[in-house]
């Protein structure tokens, strides 16, 4: 088990989570050359998704300090990560911009754009697995279907 942290300046540290004890220091300037604004652990052990001021999503294996996939297409910095329970899903936040990928084939499946102000809440709903809830700085309320793009409320 460990503990993971990232700064702004994209130093990324790990420490033992049973110990406290500092384990690794990764410099991650090689992987993005903006600086970090988001990070969300990976379904699998040691894998970790990174959002970006550069637009982008990176999901890196922390055991091995190596970059595995860069998603990309925001078109602004990256502010929040969401991943499914029980789902191969990743759905990514850039302004008003949602952005839902297929963790299985790295590529984006949805994109929407129906928010008139940034986005400060996502989760998936309680009432139906293939639908999320999004609330926008300006209080706007929203459902999505994840996998038809509409938006149900």
């Amino acid at each position: 088990n460990q503990v993971i942290s990232c700064s702004l300046e994209r130093d990324l540290r790990v420490w033992s989570r049973d110990t406290g004890l500092f384990l690794k220091k990764y410099d991650l300037s090689s992987f993005t050359a903006e600086n970090v604004s988001t990070i969300k652990l990976g379904k699998s052990e040691g894998m970790l998704f990174l959002g970006s001021k550069d637009m982008n999503v990176y999901l890196i294996d922390v055991a091995r300090g190596k970059l595995c996939v860069v998603y990309e297409g925001h078109w602004s910095r990256v502010t929040s990560i969401y991943t499914l329970p029980g789902k191969d899903i990743l759905v990514t936040l850039s302004e008003s911009n949602i952005k839902v990928w297929d963790l299985e084939y790295d590529e984006c499946i949805k994109n929407m754009n129906d928010h008139s102000s940034l986005i400060v809440y996502c989760a998936q709903s309680h009432k139906d697995d293939q639908l999320i809830v999004t609330i926008s700085q300006s209080l706007e309320y929203k459902e999505w279907n994840y996998v038809t793009g509409d938006i149900v409320k």
